[in-house]
């Protein structure tokens, strides 16, 4: 009979266990859940401030770097509105002096052509050396002067090369062979030319000796006496002997009856 109730007590005490145990298990999966999701969520918002914080330091970089090239743009700008500045300054400047230069130039072909009339002027009065070379200069610079297809600086350039060249002969010594008329007879003589100042000849048998009176527009004979110096600055003329001191008639000279 204990045996009936015992065994009857058991059974029914596992029929009374079992269901208990089901709930507790519905119990825990009930808990666990909202678990399981709280972690889940939890490492997605870590996931997403991780990104985030990646994204905000890209943008941050981006930032800066944009906040350099718009500085290194402010002073490309500024110093460019400065050269824009200069290069204005520049035209202005270079504006006015091609007015000006349009001024000069309605002015220099008259001065081109006094120049040149004052160099004729200056050939026929002086001494009489080089005729021929002094005298095509001239008139290949008056051409020079009327041909349209010659620059203005082109022709300024010229005049100031022939210019040049007188200016030389009065600073130096030459020695040339030339025909002159002395005494109403052409005679091929040794011209010794010192500077501007005096004119002196020789015969090319080293005899008779004169020099250009300018006074007069004439070659005179010189006395004896100074053949040697006249020979002597024609073999310095043509570097024949050294440079020395020597005595020549210069100025009024007083020719000898």
């Amino acid at each position: 009979m204990h045996r009936i109730v015992s065994l009857i007590v058991i059974l029914t005490f596992a029929t009374v266990a079992v269901p208990g145990l089901g709930e507790a298990q519905s119990v825990e999966k009930t808990v666990e859940q909202p678990v399981q999701q709280a972690v889940k969520i939890r490492q997605q918002t870590r996931q997403k401030e991780t990104a985030w914080q990646e994204e905000r330091s890209r943008l941050l970089d981006e930032v800066a770097h944009l906040q350099k090239e718009n500085e290194a743009l402010a002073e490309a700008n500024t110093r460019l509105l400065d050269e824009n500045n200069a290069a204005a300054a520049r035209i202005a400047e270079k504006t006015t002096e091609l007015t000006h230069m349009e001024q000069i130039g309605a002015q220099i072909d008259p001065f081109l052509d006094e120049v040149l009339t004052r160099m004729r002027r200056l050939i026929a009065a002086d001494l009489p050396f080089l005729p021929d070379e002094r005298q095509r200069r001239v008139d290949s610079l008056e051409r020079l002067l009327i041909d349209p297809e010659v620059s203005q600086s082109e022709r300024l350039r010229k005049l100031m090369e022939a210019l040049m060249v007188e200016l030389e002969y009065g600073q130096t010594i030459e020695v040339t062979r030339q025909t002159i008329d002395i005494a109403g007879e052409a005679t091929l003589v040794n011209l010794f030319r010192l500077g501007r100042l005096a004119l002196f000849y020789q015969h090319l048998d080293g005899g008779d000796c004169g020099f250009y009176n300018i006074a007069e527009g004439t070659w005179q004979p010189l006395p004896r006496r100074y053949q040697g110096a006249i020979l002597a600055a024609m073999e310095m003329g043509a570097k024949q002997r050294p440079v020395d001191i020597l005595t020549l008639p210069i100025g009024r000279i007083e020719i000898e009856k």
